[in-house]
């Protein structure tokens, strides 16, 4: 639940209580806790801190503003906006090897839906080394939108550095995303996609 104070007094640095004991006491009836000092701003609705920096305990001052952390209960919201679990299979084809899941031809993936750009069908997500690295291959002609990263046991890729196409006969959209192996060559095992 946001707390919002409609034109917040101006808080000021002598050690005055007045505006800042208002806000403390606001913040604690609504069960976020006291801090010792808050710097408030009128910024649409809620309390906005003065900088984007929110890890280190501030005074609450002009020179030294509040922290979101200092708000019981703070934690960062997620940013993952898709999970997929690859069982991985593999092909390998004059000298070229194949990891991962392919649709039809080896490996799976649950549940193969992309949630970020419509929940296109997800049709391939491979790794090749026969040069492109990492493929994600998306049903249909999908904007080279909507994901930032990709993460696969520990390696992450992005969108911004990757090749990006759509082919018309296939139907199908493609991001080349360079790299190395992040499956592993041991087939049945599982690895875990994170798309943010």
């Amino acid at each position: 639940m946001a707390v919002t104070i409609l034109n917040p007094a101006r808080f000021n640095d002598d050690g005055g209580v007045g505006g800042r004991q208002f806000i403390r006491a606001a913040f604690f009836d609504e069960g976020y806790g006291v801090s010792s000092s808050f710097k408030a701003y009128a910024q649409g609705a809620g309390i906005v801190p003065a900088t984007s920096a929110f890890d280190v305990i501030g005074a609450g001052t002009a020179g030294d503003p509040l922290r979101m952390s200092q708000f019981s209960g703070f934690t960062v919201p997620s940013l993952t906006l898709d999970t997929q679990t690859v069982t991985v299979g593999t092909l390998s084809f004059k000298g070229i090897n194949n990891y991962g899941f392919d649709s039809g031809i080896y490996g799976s993936i649950s549940d193969g839906t992309f949630n970020p750009i419509s929940n296109a069908t997800i049709t391939a997500l491979v790794w090749s080394s026969s040069g492109y690295g990492l493929l994600l291959r998306l049903s249909g002609n999908r904007a080279n939108s909507g994901w930032n990263t990709v993460t696969i046991n520990g390696m992450t890729y992005t969108r911004s550095g990757a090749t990006y196409s759509y082919d018309s006969g296939g139907d199908a959209t493609y991001w080349y995303m360079g790299g190395e192996n992040p499956f592993g060559t041991t087939v049945g095992a599982t690895r875990t996609a994170v798309f943010t």
